[in-house]
């Protein structure tokens, strides 16, 4: 396995863990955040926050924090594309 192939499925490993679980833990999503590669990737994590954010009546402060950050991440790639 090569590094990128190791990296990609090391990523899409966490991200499932985030996915699965309700309340992921700041350890797991900084380190996701951390080893996040490419575009597809960091919307993935997007989707998987905001879901997050949607489905609890009261998200943290530290939810709602990740996700401006990685909406402002995204924003950032799309205006180098």
């Amino acid at each position: 396995m090569d590094p990128q192939e190791a990296r990609e499925r090391f990523v899409r490993s966490l991200l499932d863990k985030i996915d699965d679980t309700n309340f992921p833990s700041n350890e797991l999503l900084t380190r996701v955040e951390g080893s996040i590669g490419t575009t597809d990737e960091l919307t993935q994590y997007a989707e998987i926050l905001i879901k997050k954010v949607e489905g609890t009546k009261f998200p943290s402060s530290e939810l709602l924090g990740r996700v401006e950050g990685v909406v402002q991440r995204l924003a950032a790639v799309g205006d180098e594309g």
